[in-house]
């Protein structure tokens, strides 16, 4: 190894410091305690921070059948679709399964899942 200096300090000296330096940098890595940490909650989204949810319908690349079926009833974010159940979609007209099933991937993607219908009475009861 090659060490050159500016001639303010000989190599060896300075190989020494980076080696001592070094040394007390390990030292204060070694005595950090693993267990103390910053714990973080639930993550909670709410609906004016989340860019996914002002996502257009069109953006979600579907199909023609549920697009189409999406767009007759208006609803074109994605926000709009988690207002709907399962059931919900499904009682749309030429909305089925399979729609239902390519819609549920496309959410799956963004990370978003459809409410149950005890999520939307429970959102209703705690308006009350």
């Amino acid at each position: 190894m090659d060490v050159e200096t500016d001639g303010s300090i000989e190599p060896s000296e300075a190989i020494s410091s980076v080696g001592k330096t070094l040394g007390e940098l390990w030292k204060l890595f070694a005595d950090i305690d693993e267990g103390v940490g910053l714990e973080l909650g639930e993550l909670t989204i709410s609906e004016g921070s989340s860019p996914d949810l002002s996502l257009s319908v069109d953006a979600l690349d579907l199909s023609e059948r549920p697009r189409n079926c999406l767009g007759r009833e208006n609803i074109t974010t994605v926000g709009q679709i988690l207002e709907y159940t399962e059931d919900d979609l499904l009682n749309l007209t030429n909305f089925g399964q399979k729609s239902l099933d390519e819609l549920v991937a496309k959410l799956d993607e963004l990370g978003l899942s459809l409410p149950t219908s005890s999520d939307l009475n429970s959102d209703d009861n705690s308006d009350a």
